[in-house]
């Protein structure tokens, strides 16, 4: 990293460190004169970065650890904070990278000027919404004097004086109508806001209004039914002046006696004000990658969307997979696909409907009803146009042909929730269903949905609980050689009773643990138990090897391996004697990760197999290169083989024939009858597993049965 080329180019002022050792860092380059304020030198051109020093930056190296460990993306920033040096205060940034070579790199910078910035656009921000919560704030006023005038005087349908006493100098327009329709009253500003000549101007310049603004009958009365007020801004074309943005209030006025008298309307010029909150909008509420805004305007949005009462759709889009994009093809590629998806649903969405980008590869749509796109208001069908569109093939300047997968969740309002908070809870669980839980990667809210997520929470307290207190049960299930006719390997399976005596099937618990994080606290657990058992078995001379399943997310923890030499050491255990099972899916998603952990397993003397084979679309160039030494052919092709020489048959017999090429054991699983025993030896298949031999059972019972097998002749 060249940093004298960075200084003189004035980009940064900036120190660039490379973890040593400990809280040790080396200083790239001349260190600037503020480094060792915040950090402790220790030796020539290096420091030590303490609490004493900084607390916020020692704190940061937590999370940084695990960028340079390779667990998380290979770029986090700290954010801004403030240092007191010498009666100073100065603000900071940090950011801890890694390279695609694997060198590892802190950055501290000085932001100074940029904090300077960002607090005169903040006051400026501050000032557009004062004046905004002023002219707010003074509607809500004018309704409440005008509600209590027109409720408790019955005779000012005859005689407006009071109304005129209270507004009629007002330079915020004001208009009262009957319930039914005909016009009572309207001041001056009104008038010169409306341009209307006539009371006929004003009921029809109103009544444009409201159609404009989507205010219909259902709406109109739901307001009257709740005696509410709406509130909203629009963008105001009037033949007979230059257009202009106002700030509008419709409230019905409604007695104790729930009696709809009289409608009130009351108006503001806002065109200076979103003047002023347009200039400020590049910098306070823009993505500046996409230019879409970012989520802080997002919400800002979404809220004065639901303060209108108009029916819409929020949609939340997740392209998957994308820190792979960033690690093969860099991030600047990246960015510039991250623009694309920006552009194409932007395209999409159209003038009836808003887009943000609210996290690193996520992005947030409003969609009114009256969208085109959304014809008879159904969202689900444009969601699978989205989804089409955004998985068209992307052609950047640095990457041709790329393709993405996305998830979509989508939520409608009012039905599914009131406020923003709850609305972006429920699309934030739809989206959560869509990307771990449904097949087409598109998921609707609906109270099941949200039902079916609080049991599984409950699932995830108990099993969480389950894992502590050992609630968890290690069942074993036999291999067999089929050459030899004796047990050779078993598989450990997890089994759960819940503290009230149901039996949990790990097709429900173990999903839980893997989308959760509880599959390494689960993994772990496991090990240990495995490695007890191996303890046991060498003590009452169980000459098995036991097979454990390990998953995705303890591939790419950097622990896993040395928990596993951990286990090992502490119980005595003889490797040789510890199998280590990896799905298919597992090599084509976390290809360098999984090679890492082989390549270990091998050295310590561990059997690798790869479980499930023939089920994923792995390459066949994944079994060249890759440290393994065994393949287990999934049950569903075991299940026909040998009826009618069938198409099941001839994938077995192929992945047979690709195993002895390449010297690995082949164990076929699900084997439940005779004949399909039979077809195995006959053709060769080292080993098999399944329930003709035996179910898995708990420890101690397969000790006992472990030894009547043996000696059976």
């Amino acid at each position: 990293m060249d940093v004298s080329l960075l200084r003189k180019l004035g980009v940064i002022d900036c120190a660039v460190l490379q973890p040593d050792s400990g809280n040790r860092f080396r200083v790239q380059g001349d260190a600037p004169v503020w480094l060792t304020e915040i950090a402790e030198p220790y030796a020539t051109n290096s420091v030590l970065i303490t609490d004493e020093a900084s607390p916020y930056l020692a704190d940061f190296l937590i999370d940084a650890e695990a960028v340079w460990a390779g667990k998380n993306d290979n770029y986090l920033t700290a954010g801004m904070w403030e240092e007191q040096i010498k009666d100073e205060a100065l603000h900071f940034d940090a950011t801890a990278t890694k390279t695609a070579e694997g060198s590892a790199y802190l950055i501290v910078q000085n932001v100074e000027k940029a904090f300077k910035k960002q607090q005169s656009v903040l006051q400026s921000a501050r000032e557009v919404l004062l004046e905004h919560d002023e002219i707010v704030g003074e509607h809500e006023y004018i309704k409440q004097r005008l509600t209590h005038v027109l409720a408790s005087n019955k005779q000012q349908l005859l005689d407006p004086a009071p109304i005129h006493q209270t507004i009629y100098h007002l330079e915020t327009g004001v208009v009262v109508t009957r319930a039914d329709g005909p016009l009572l009253f309207e001041n001056e500003s009104a008038k010169m806001l409306l341009c209307s000549a006539q009371k006929e101007d004003t009921t029809a310049q109103i009544h444009g209004m409201l159609t404009e603004l989507n205010l219909n009958q259902q709406i109109t009365d739901d307001l009257v039914k709740r005696k509410t007020s709406w509130q909203g801004e629009l963008f105001w074309h009037n033949n007979a002046s230059a257009p202009v943005w106002l700030q509008l209030t419709v409230h019905p006025v409604v007695d104790e006696a729930n009696n709809h008298s009289h409608w009130i309307y009351v108006l503001s010029e806002i065109s200076a004000f979103k003047q002023n909150e347009a200039a400020l909008l590049p910098q306070t509420s823009t993505d500046s990658l996409t230019q879409l805004p970012n989520r802080h305007y997002f919400t800002v949005q979404l809220r004065r969307t639901i303060a209108q009462k108009t029916p819409f759709y929020l949609i939340y889009v997740d392209v998957k997979g994308f820190k792979h994009i960033n690690n093969l093809h860099g991030y600047k590629a990246g960015d510039e696909i991250l623009g694309a998806v920006a552009a194409r649903l932007t395209k999409a969405v159209g003038e009836l409907g808003f887009v943000a980008r609210i996290a690193s590869n996520e992005f947030a749509l409003i969609l009114n009803i009256k969208n085109k796109a959304v014809a008879n208001d159904n969202a689900l069908i444009f969601a699978e146009a989205l989804q089409s569109t955004l998985r068209q093939p992307y052609d950047t300047s640095l990457v041709q042909g790329l393709t993405l997968d996305v998830c979509i969740g989508l939520v409608r309002y009012p039905e599914h929730a009131m406020s923003a908070d709850e609305l972006m809870r429920n699309c934030d669980l739809a989206l959560y269903y869509a990307k771990y839980r449904l097949d087409n990667a598109i998921c609707a809210f609906s109270d099941e949905l949200k039902r079916h997520s609080e049991e599984r929470y409950k699932l995830e307290e108990s099993l969480r609980r389950a894992i502590e207190n050992g609630e968890l049960e290690v069942y074993l299930q036999p291999i067999i050689d089929l050459k030899a006719n004796r047990v050779v390997k078993c598989e450990a399976l997890a089994r759960w009773q819940h503290a009230d005596g149901e039996f949990i099937s790990p097709e429900v618990f173990i999903p839980v643990a893997e989308q959760t994080g509880l599959i390494i606290p689960f993994g772990n657990w496991l090990i240990d138990e495995v490695c007890k058992i191996l303890q046991r078995f060498k003590q009452q001379a169980v000459d098995v090897r036991v097979a454990i399943n390990v998953s995705a997310r303890q591939v790419s923890d950097q622990d896993t391996i040395d928990y596993i030499i951990s286990s090992i050491e502490s119980y005595q255990v003889n490797p040789k004697q510890l199998s280590v099972e990896l799905t298919e899916s597992v090599l084509v998603h976390s290809y360098e990760s999984v090679s890492a952990l082989l390549v270990k397993l091998r050295q310590l003397g561990v059997i690798v197999s790869i479980d499930d084979f023939g089920t994923g679309f792995s390459s066949l160039s994944y079994l060249k290169h890759l440290s393994i030494d065994e393949l287990k052919v999934d049950k569903s092709f075991i299940q026909d083989v040998g009826i009618n020489n069938n198409e099941d048959s001839a994938i077995v017999l192929a992945i047979l024939g690709l195993a002895k090429s390449l010297n690995l054991q082949v164990i076929a699983e699900g084997v439940e009858t005779a004949d399909q025993h039979q077809f195995l030896i006959d053709n060769n298949c080292d080993c098999a597993q399944g329930f003709l031999y035996s179910k898995p059972m708990t420890v101690a019972a397969f000790s006992s049965w472990y030894k009547d097998y043996a000696s059976q002749p």
